[in-house]
This record gives C-alpha cells, sequence and structure tokens, in this order.
C-alpha cells in the first residue's frame, strides 16, 4: 500500500466535528410522562430553540420505535426536512472508523496494541510516536493535536487532487514525522489521530479505507444510503440538507466549508439517513457479533472506556462511556460545523437516540439534547 512518504505536499487547517458535552437527561428517564405526538414535540423544540430543522428517532431491539422530523431543509424556504434526508455525521463517524479497526483485529490483520511503527517500518516517524498504538488513537491519547495548526497546509487537502489514500499519507507525514503535541497517554480530542488510525487500516486492510468501511460495516448492515461525501463530491451532488454556519446563514452543499476533506474520512465526512444509522446503532447495542464481526467479544471491546476524561466519564473508540439511569451509557456527537446529531446508546436496557439538526448554530446542542428528552419521556421508549 502507500507509505506517507509518497506524496509529502502541504495541507491546510479549519474547523472541525467537535466532541459534545455529556448532559444529565435523568429526569426523562427516571419519571417519564405521558410524551405528545414526537412531531409536535420536535416542533416546540425547534420553535423554541430557532433551529431550522430536526430529524429523530429511538432505537429498540427490532429497530425504530419512532421518528419524525420537523422544519426545513434551508431557511426562507418551505421545502421540509424529511426521515429520509441524508445528513452529515461529523465526528459520530469516528465509531466507525472503530468498528472497522474491529474487524481487522478480528482476522488477526492487526491488534489494538499495533504500533505506528509496526505499520510502517520503513517510513520516517518520530521516536514520540513510534510506541503509539491504534487503540491509543482511537482514545485520543496518542500524542496528536486536534487539527493540523498550519491554515496554508490544510487549506490545499480541499482541493483533492490526489486520491485519498494518497492525501492520508501526505497528513500522516505533516503530522509524525514531527515530535507530539500533546502528552501519549494523556487524554486530548484528536481529529488526526483518527486520520493516522484509518491510514493504518487501509495499510493492513489492503484496500482504499472507503472501500474497507463500504464492505464490512455498511453492506453487512444494510446501510444503503450511507456513504462519505467529500467537499468535492458534494459540488455534483443533488437534494441533500442544507446546511447552516455558525451564524445561521443556509450553505449549499459543495459550498465551500460545507464538508470536510476526504483526508478527514476517518473522523467525519459520513452522510446517512436516520433509518441507516438506526441499523448501525441497533447493531451495536444488541452485543451479538454477527454480520460484521465474527466474535461477540471484539464488539463489547468496543463499548469500554481506554481513557480518563473527567469524574466517571471515559472515551474510547468513538464513544464517551459512562454510567447513567439506563445502565451502562455510550454517547457522542458530531458536527461539520453546519450541521449536528447526537447519540445516546444503552446496551443495557437496548434502546438508543439519535437527534439531528441542520445547523452548526451555538444551540444545536440545546435543540439535539431537549429532542434526546423528547424520545426518552415518550412510553415507547420503555
Amino acid at each position: 500500500m502507500i507509505g506517507y512518504l509518497a506524496d509529502s505536499g502541504f495541507s491546510r487547517l479549519g474547523r472541525s466535528p467537535v466532541l459534545a458535552t455529556v448532559v444529565a437527561i435523568a429526569l426523562a428517564v427516571v419519571r417519564p410522562v405521558q410524551a405528545e405526538d414526537l412531531a409536535a414535540g420536535l416542533a416546540g423544540v425547534g420553535q423554541s430553540k430557532e433551529v431550522p430543522g430536526l430529524i429523530a428517532a429511538s432505537v429498540g431491539p427490532e429497530g425504530v420505535i419512532e421518528s419524525a422530523a420537523w422544519g426545513v431543509r434551508k431557511r426562507g424556504t418551505s421545502e421540509a426536512v424529511t426521515t429520509s434526508d441524508q445528513f452529515s455525521l461529523g465526528s459520530n463517524s469516528k465509531s466507525f472508523t472503530a468498528t472497522l479497526a474491529a474487524t481487522l483485529v478480528d482476522e488477526g490483520v492487526l491488534q489494538w496494541s499495533t504500533t505506528v511503527a509496526e505499520v510502517w517500518p520503513k517510513q520516517p516517524v518520530h521516536a514520540g510516536f513510534k510506541e503509539v498504538t491504534l487503540e491509543q488513537l482511537l482514545a485520543h491519547v496518542g500524542g496528536l493535536q486536534s487539527d493540523l495548526e498550519d491554515r496554508q497546509a490544510w487549506s490545499t487537502f480541499f482541493t483533492e487532487k490526489s486520491q485519498p489514500q494518497r492525501e492520508r499519507a501526505r497528513m500522516c507525514f505533516l503530522v509524525l514525522t514531527k515530535p507530539p503535541q500533546g502528552t501519549v497517554g494523556r487524554y486530548d480530542y484528536s481529529n488526526l489521530g483518527y486520520v493516522v488510525a484509518a491510514a493504518m487500516l487501509e495499510e493492513r486492510g489492503g484496500k482504499p479505507f472507503e472501500q474497507l468501511m463500504a464492505e464490512r460495516v455498511f453492506k453487512p448492515l444494510d446501510m444503503n444510503r450511507t456513504e462519505f461525501y467529500s467537499a468535492k463530491k458534494l459540488k455534483t451532488a443533488k437534494d441533500l440538507l442544507w446546511g447552516h454556519r455558525p451564524k445561521g446563514e443556509p450553505i449549499r452543499p459543495g459550498e465551500p466549508a460545507s464538508e470536510n476533506p476526504t483526508v478527514y474520512a476517518g473522523c467525519g465526512t459520513i452522510r446517512t439517513t436516520i433509518d441507516d444509522w438506526a441499523k448501525y446503532i441497533r447493531w451495536h447495542f444488541n452485543e451479538s457479533a454477527g454480520p460484521v464481526l465474527k466474535n461477540d467479544a471484539t464488539l463489547r471491546k468496543l463499548h469500554e472506556g481506554v481513557a480518563e476524561m473527567g469524574p466517571g466519564q471515559t472515551y474510547g473508540f468513538g464513544w464517551i462511556h459512562f454510567q447513567s439511569p439506563l445502565g451502562r451509557t455510550l454517547q457522542h456527537a458530531g458536527s461539520n460545523t453546519t450541521q449536528y446529531c447526537l447519540v445516546w446508546v444503552m446496551p443495557d436496557r437496548k434502546r438508543a437516540t439519535l437527534v439531528v439538526t441542520n445547523t452548526g448554530e451555538k444551540q444545536a446542542f440545546e435543540a439535539c439534547d431537549a429532542a434526546t428528552v423528547q424520545l426518552m419521556s415518550s412510553p415507547k421508549f420503555r
């Protein structure tokens, strides 16, 4: 495959998906009330939080329990958001990368303890990164900063002149040949760590990262409307959900800043529908390996925290891990800065909630959080 000396050009830094904070919603869980119709509840949330649109679903062992959509696909128009719309998962793509890694671990192609130097023994790696493991990268303790700090260099990744593998190789060269900016072993949220992890997976997997994901995760779970959308691909896409910038103005898919470049596939460029996302999340909380994995223990490993984040919270494999009134809980948020989504997964109770809003405004998290309360307040969720 491609060592990262193959294309060691330049790149730029822009804003990337940001990890959301864990919020308390115990009241909705412990003391559920007779909730109003979900669509009406979403309307109330959307209007009070002043977001353009919302999509939400709760998930149980058999699939979607209930789902609804509210609002418009673009501010200033009347075209309604629907539950069939594709949206950006942002950093909720990270658990997909960890899941793909698990398929290779299951087959013995690599181990969670496989190091950067073991994957690229002939490539230049700074001494500070040589012993960093795949598991450490997937837990944000690999010593990498969040994003590339050289904005001019980062900007060149948006031209997408090379194949995604070469773009990842170029990014790996830029970050792994310099000293770690963080402390290896200490939690520091890093999109770049997932870029390196994705490059490791395609090196050992023998195929491009995107192809491996489609074959090993999307296809087995019948996720037929889930795919990677880069900044370049969006320019030719039709009928996609519009995003809205942090100040609220609409942004057409394909315009600059509407999505991250292909180099970020491992940490935030998947787009999906609420039904496809529900298939993936249902498979996770059922904790039964097939059809993606061979061993249940490998799947359960993905539901273990690795890095200490703070009191009662750990991070690992694309999830924040903590105890909630519903038992073991996995939570994560994702944003490409123009859309935002939030997921709660409770494996012990075989329940999950999924919420999306098509804006990157500061109230996006509050809207998704309030919609999560709506879902968990419903008698159907019990």
